[in-house]
């Protein structure tokens, strides 16, 4: 590896050295190169408004007036921090203004000065001017009268002409043309400026006063009274004052709203103080996209400029070989891990996050093959890499039109509080007839006002603060703009110091924003806090000089230690005699071959680089390449991945289920009217009117839920997605559509087929009457014929589908090809019931009062048998094939538990566990039966009559230990167990009672090829 010392020929023989740094790139190797190959400007080139964030493409003849702009700009201004102690960054001296004018093409226009909203005082005065001197004042031009003091008007009307006089007086013994002042300017003040013709300006903020000071050379008088003596007055080549039509945003029928706005323009000032750009277009989106990848830029050109000052300064050009390097490979694989890549690595192959070609950033460890089976990534709250799609553009771009159109209308119209306004407001006070009312609404008009605002204030919505939707903006990791800057871990320690071994400066993280307010240059660094023998350590403890420190930057996966040495002779003696005043010099040196390079003067350029970006260029140098173990634990929390339907699939289904439902209503239907329409039905209809009215009433029903049905399948065909997930709105409609029509049409056919055979019971006593009694009877045969069942016997449609959950209790086949209760369903059903919810509301009743409000803590259940029974819920329900019996034990605390686990709540757990098959996990030696859920989330696992006695004794343990590790966010290698129960089923050949517990599928979503089980029990092994 490389070291970059740095020394400073004036400071006494003092030597700083970097460790660590190799300028070595991802793809190629660094050496000095035969030609003068300048691989910037082709990423330069890259940089399109897609690139920085902008999705919505602007008009193609922005590019190149964007890019010419910013190259001009970004090779004329120049910043001089070591000797103007300006401010590091480019973009403070330049000044872009958006024109919104009717006009199809864009247009810009390079001003090498200043560029405001301002117009001058006096209309007559606004002529073009050529070589102008500039004065600026801070403050105003005004007498300001003694406050809280009596006075006499006509002395102070003589005072302040007298005094404004000497003013004015002072002003113009320096000659000026042009005065900018910060306040007003008094009326008899500007008359006197307008007769010496003095063009004068007022109420200019302080930030166009310092541009304009920076361009013209001029000082910033506090005020018009103070001294004169010392301030410079500005030199401006041309000031001119012209107007510009804007047209509003908004677009009624044919009608364009125009305003004019006036600017002052100076000209020709010296090139390298600054500037202001004028963008001009007929799309106010459009213009401030382009004022902010023109900013942004601007700044990058800026940067590689002085990049590449510091790469030249050792003489380094990118050679076009891939260097057969373990290290470099191994950081290659981090990039280009496999053909098939993910959507964010495809998305971060195209973007732009950097214009260095020695700077590639590889994915982020979390988002890398290996990080994305990292141990801890369950335990971040939110996705810690998030990137915007194109709806996420979409919606950004609608919120930045919005607030454009808002703006907008703001500046053409300003809204006026629409509650009606008093008499004396429109009329005036001429026309009072009443003093006391007159006098009334002169004291108090300003609070009626201020009530009609406050009104006007309540109607209008709401406005995101500017710092909200900015903050919208960093949420995209793939925004350039949020990679212009980076957080390093910084720390100073000495072994001299009495702190020692210990930090001076314990370890903290500086956001560095490139070029910012918290970076500096590369040459501030050095001289302030490395050859400066008078910085002192920030330690009160500690009176070690800082030249004695060590001091630490870590940023990725690079420590950079910075190390100050003195050294005793000169470092070259050629450079001796031609040493600099505050010269910095640098060489290279490696460890291995223990030789430096040539020592190289640190020139302007390389002064001025962002010490942020110095570390940015060293964090992407080789490095060792790490291969971690790491130890699986489950998550914590449990999350149930959705399963994927196609719509056609969903259509299918609710289209099947109700052409079905179309034809057994169609059958019923039909053999009800022949049953009416039969000779003999008037001497039934009076024994059969409940017969008919019941079907009338199912075939409603039916009716309703086909209504239902096709309204949802109309709607299902408008969506334009393909692919829905089972958690899905239009996938949860869909189940229930067909669960609710599918139990409609099972009540229809079981009462049809019910009231068929009470029919036909009574016809035949009808006819044995009849025969008995010897009469003769015309009776032919009256019958309704029964509905074949469509639906498999192994669905339990008889038990009521529950208005929480549409949940089918159901029969699974085990290997023998018996059915079997599916246990799964059973639970689910007894939890999404309505029996269960009103016992879990007498319990809360019943404990209301006499205990703590629930929590999982261990010490909030009691210990006593009638209280711990009270614990347990029991709900039954049954059909006309079977009974059923359920026991929740614990059932308020496992209901809790599970709304601090499953994340996707309690229904999601009840529809995961409402389809269960058997299962049979091979090396098992217990004998109990598994149970495993469809979609592998959870397993239902058979309990002993001893294992269900110790769980209802330590589950309020349990309930606390799986409590505390979800607060603390605590690794726990136990597997989580979300309910306890006792299921009993009862038909005409079954019978069984079981106890059962509902645990996680350690290996859900996961490809495991070997698995090795650490048992606990001895028991059998």
């Amino acid at each position: 590896m490389n070291n970059l010392p740095f020394s400073s020929a004036n400071a006494e023989g003092k030597e700083l050295s970097l460790d660590d740094y190799d300028r070595k790139s991802r793809n190629s190797v660094v050496h000095p190169a035969e030609n003068d190959f300048d691989p910037f400007p082709i990423s330069i080139e890259r940089v399109t408004p897609e690139k920085v964030g902008e999705k919505k493409p602007l008009s193609a003849k922005w590019k190149p007036i964007i890019l010419n702009l910013a190259k001009e700009i970004a090779h004329t201004v120049k910043v001089d921090v070591a000797r103007r102690r300006d401010d590091m960054s480019i973009l403070s001296y330049v000044h872009v203004k958006k024109l919104y004018v009717e006009q199809e093409e864009p247009s810009s226009e390079l001003v090498w000065g200043v560029v405001c909203s301002k117009s001058v005082q006096h209309e007559s005065m606004a002529e073009p001017l050529k070589d102008a001197s500039v004065m600026i004042v801070a403050g105003s031009i005004e007498y300001e009268r003694v406050p809280g003091r009596l006075s006499s008007l006509e002395p102070i009307l003589c005072q302040e002409g007298e005094f404004l006089a000497k003013q004015v007086e002072r002003i113009l013994s320096r000659r000026p043309s042009i005065l900018l002042v910060e306040g007003n300017v008094s009326k008899l003040a500007s008359d006197l400026l307008r007769e010496a013709g003095v063009r004068l300006v007022v109420n200019v903020s302080a930030q166009v006063l310092h541009r304009v000071a920076r361009s013209t050379g001029a000082d910033i008088l506090p005020s018009s009274d103070a001294q004169l003596i010392q301030q410079n007055i500005g030199f401006c080549p041309y000031f001119t004052q012209r107007s510009v039509s804007f047209k509003d945003g908004r677009r009624k029928l044919l009608l364009q709203h125009i305003i004019i706005l006036v600017f002052q323009i100076m000209d020709e000032c010296p090139p390298d103080r600054g500037c202001s750009v004028l963008i001009k277009g007929a799309d106010a989106r459009e213009l401030k996209a382009v004022k902010r990848i023109l900013l942004f830029l601007t700044s990058l050109l800026y940067s590689s400029r002085l990049e590449k000052a510091f790469l030249n300064m050792f003489n380094v050009r990118m050679a076009h070989q891939i260097p057969n390097c373990d290290v470099c490979e191994a950081r290659r694989e981090n990039i280009d891990h496999s053909n098939e890549k993910s959507d964010f690595e495809l998305a971060l192959a195209d973007s732009v996050l950097c214009t260095s070609p020695f700077i590639d950033h590889e994915p982020p460890y979390l988002k890398s093959a290996r990080g994305k089976n990292c141990s801890l990534l369950p335990y971040f709250n939110v996705p810690v890499y998030q990137f915007f799609n194109e709806k996420d553009f979409d919606a950004r771009v609608d919120d930045e039109s919005s607030e454009v159109h808002r703006q907008l209308s703001q500046q053409c119209k300003t809204p006026m509080p629409d509650s009606p306004r008093h008499f004396y407001a429109f009329n005036g006070a001429r026309d009072a007839n009443n003093k006391k009312d007159l006098a009334a609404f002169r004291a108090i008009s300003g609070a009626i006002f201020k009530k009609r605002i406050h009104l006007r204030n309540l109607k209008t919505p709401p406005r995101a603060d500017s710092r909200e939707r900015q903050h919208s903006r960093r949420h995209d990791i793939l925004d350039p703009y949020v990679h212009q800057r980076i957080a390093v871990l910084f720390g100073s320690f000495s072994p001299k110091s009495p702190n020692a071994p210990y930090f001076c400066v314990r370890p903290w993280v500086v956001n560095m924003e490139f070029y910012g307010p918290h970076d500096m240059t590369l040459g501030e660094f050095l001289t302030k806090y490395c050859f400066n023998k008078s910085y002192e350590c920030p330690s009160s403890n500690c009176e070690v000089p800082m030249l004695d420190h060590s001091r630490k930057l870590v940023y990725g996966r690079v420590c950079v230690e910075v190390t100050t040495q003195v050294v005793v002779s000169g470092t070259d003696e050629s450079i001796n005699g031609n040493t600099a005043p505050g010269q910095i010099y640098a060489w290279t040196y490696c460890n291995s071959c223990k030789l430096s390079s040539a020592v190289v003067p640190v020139n302007m350029s390389v002064w001025h680089l962002s010490f942020g970006k110095y570390l940015d260029y060293i964090a992407y140098s080789t490095f060792s390449k790490v291969r971690p173990y790491n130890v699986q634990f489950s998550p914590v929390q449990c999350r149930i991945i959705p399963n994927q339907y196609t719509k056609q699939a969903l259509l299918d289904g609710v289209t099947r289920m109700a052409s079905l439902a179309d034809d057994i209503v169609r059958t019923a239907e039909d053999r009800l009217a022949l049953f009416t329409k039969h000779d003999h039905y008037s001497q039934y209809a009076g024994t059969f009117h409940t017969v008919l009215r019941q079907n009338v009433r199912c075939i409603k029903c039916v009716h309703y839920q086909f209504r239902e049905t096709r309204k949802y399948a109309e709607e299902l065909k408008c969506l334009d997605r393909n692919i829905i997930t089972s958690n899905d709105i239009y996938a949860v409609k869909a189940n229930e559509a067909l669960m609710h029509i599918r139990e409609a049409i099972y009540h229809l056919i079981t009462t049809w087929n019910d009231q068929s055979t009470v029919l036909a019971a009574t016809v035949r006593a009808v006819k044995r009457t009849v025969e008995d009694n010897g009469t003769a009877s015309e009776t032919t045969d009256i019958a309704l014929e029964r509905i074949d069942d469509p639906f498999p016997s192994y669905l339990h449609l008889g038990l009521k589908l529950q208005p929480r959950v549409g949940v089918v209790v159901r029969d699974i086949m085990d290997s023998r090809g018996n059915y079997k209760p599916d246990i799964g369903s059973i639970i689910a059903y007894a939890l999404s019931s309505a029996d269960y919810e009103e016992n879990r509301r007498k319990q809360r009743e019943a404990a209301k009062g006499e205990q703590p409000p629930l929590n999982l803590n261990s010490s909030s259940v009691a210990q006593d048998e009638q209280a711990l029974a009270a614990e347990h819920l029991e709900i039954e329900f049954q059909d006309n094939q079977a009974s059923y019996y359920v026991k929740a034990y614990y059932a308020a605390r496992f209901r809790l538990l599970r709304k601090l686990l499953v994340t996707e709540g309690e229904e999601a757990f009840i529809r995961s566990l409402s389809q269960s098959t058997f299962w049979t996990p091979q090396g098992g030696k217990s004998g109990s039966f598994f149970y495993r859920t469809q979609d592998d989330r959870f397993v239902v696992k058979q309990m002993s009559r001893f294992e269900i006695q110790s769980f209802v004794e330590f589950a309020p343990h349990y309930f606390d230990y799986v409590k505390t590790a979800v607060v603390e966010n605590k690794l726990t290698t136990l597997c989580k167990v979300y309910g306890v129960f006792r299921v009993g089923y009862k038909s005409k050949t079954t019978q069984l009672k079981v106890d059962i517990l509902v645990m996680e599928y350690l290996f859900y979503k996961h490809n495991v090829n070997q698995v090795w089980d650490l048992k606990g029990s001895l028991r059998n092994r």
